[in-house]
């Protein structure tokens, strides 16, 4: 098959021809077109991993996943299930692409541990002059240092809410829920709702040609393949044996068998009193008989 979308003998079309976005609208086009022809759909986004929704983990099964990859990060696990449902996110989703941003909380990157930024929020390749823009964030728990690269967050609570804020921004053009303060220093940068799905935020797979990485290959289903799955796959520590409610039978039976137990002690009292006095009768008995 052969396309021709314009001539070089023809100055207008070859000036055409030479600027990137002309070339771009051939491609588009083209690609309607065969996608048109032969029928071919876009993404069937029911094999899609959704970010907003409930959760579809329970904190055991994180926890006990997170135990066998990264022990020492296993409190992070309440941190995301107390915070995301508040802006409709799965929590796993976003514990997941926190471990693969950090290397499973190894911090081998460009971002360290002690500026709580589990996500690499503005770590750009490039460290910060120290003048980097928060764009509306709370100067009072995020900022950024001179040759630190990334931002850095004034707690634990304030990153994990960070982050899900910054996938929030991905996952939906619906502002931030009511009474939440700004904490993402890149939320206005993001093009709102462009990656509804996990498996959109690298670019690269991304229709709308944007995601939270760039390129991007592979960026969301390594999230989906490498991490996710294998959460959801856990299975939760087996909950302690409860213990059988107690028979009120053998209560009464305890009852009664203690009734019985302090009437015998009664009784074995008088016996030995009573043996008592037989013994000092006998004894009177053989004083008498020695004097005869």
């Amino acid at each position: 098959m052969i396309i021709e979308a314009g001539f070089h003998t023809n100055p207008v079309e070859e000036a055409k021809l030479k600027t990137a976005d002309f070339r771009q609208k051939v491609a588009e086009a083209i690609a309607a077109g065969l996608k048109k022809a032969y029928q071919v759909k876009g993404d069937d986004e029911s094999n899609l991993t959704p970010i907003k929704g409930e959760a579809q983990a329970t904190r055991e099964q994180a926890r006990a996943w997170l135990q066998q990859k990264a022990p020492d990060w296993v409190f992070l696990v309440d941190l995301y299930w107390d915070i995301a449902p508040a802006y409709g996110l799965r929590p796993e989703v976003a514990l997941c692409q926190a471990c693969k941003e950090t290397g499973l909380f190894r911090f081998g990157g460009l971002v360290q541990p002690w500026q709580n930024n589990f996500c690499g929020l503005a770590a750009t390749g490039q460290a910060s002059d120290g003048n980097t823009p928060l764009y509306g964030a709370d100067p009072n728990r995020v900022r950024f240092e001179k040759n630190v690269h990334g931002a850095i967050f004034i707690d634990r609570p304030t990153g994990v809410e960070a982050h899900l804020q910054h996938l929030f921004a991905y996952a939906t053009d619906e502002p931030l829920p009511a009474g939440k303060v700004l904490l993402s220093p890149r939320f206005k940068l993001v093009k709102r709702g462009s990656a509804p799905f996990v498996e959109y935020l690298g670019a690269a797979e991304n229709p709308a040609g944007v995601g939270w990485a760039y390129p991007g290959v592979d960026y969301g289903q390594s999230i989906v393949r490498d991490y996710l799955t294998l959460l959801l796959r856990t299975s939760p520590p087996l909950s302690p044996p409860v213990a059988p409610p107690p028979d009120p039978s053998r209560g009464e039976t305890i009852r009664e068998l203690e009734s019985r137990v302090s009437l015998l002690q009664q009784e074995l009292t008088q016996v030995k009193d009573e043996l008592a006095k037989y013994r000092q009768a006998v004894g009177a008995i053989q004083e008498i008989v020695k004097e005869f």
